[in-house]
């Protein structure tokens, strides 16, 4: 009851590229590492990587609960050479993508980067055009979609 499971999202692509299906795995509760790590807010400001990873246990752990009323689903997608963090999937095919970045002007343009290059690798005739693209960041007052049309999403925006 400490970890839970994010599976991988299948979609054909237009090439042969092996498709990665191994479940990725997160905390419950991100605190949890932290508490034992005894790692307080200076050390995480010292090791920006690992939090990073905790900060999308923390994404994917809140966004597990806002679309369950549409019956949807979170996943991951991951190929050789692209990826996107969080994919949401409502039985009907509508889904979304999602990167999960800390912040900054250069991580959330490189996330919304990936999200586009990945979306384009797809087989979107069978997957469906994803109903949105985002980028959750930990900073940041609010919401704005961007010109090439991925939004740009402080978690503390997100609510029922």
């Amino acid at each position: 009851m400490v970890l839970e499971e994010q599976p991988a999202f299948n979609v054909h692509l237009r090439s042969s590229r092996n498709l990665r299906t191994t479940p990725h795995r997160h905390l419950v509760d991100p605190s949890l590492a932290t508490a034992a790590l005894q790692v307080d807010a200076d050390g995480l400001l010292r090791d920006l990587n690992d939090t990073g990873r905790l900060f999308e246990s923390l994404v994917v752990r809140d966004l597990r609960v806002l679309p369950q009323p549409l019956d949807a689903s979170l996943m991951h997608f991951h190929t050789d050479h692209h990826e996107i963090d969080i994919v949401i999937q409502r039985p009907a095919g509508v889904l979304g993508g999602i990167e999960v970045k800390l912040g900054g002007e250069e991580p959330i343009q490189q996330g919304a980067a990936s999200l586009l290059a990945a979306v384009s690798s797809m087989d979107l005739e069978r997957a469906g055009s994803p109903a949105f693209m985002a980028v959750v960041t930990a900073i940041g007052r609010y919401a704005y979609r961007r010109d090439d049309g991925v939004c740009v999403v402080p978690l503390s925006t997100l609510a029922p």
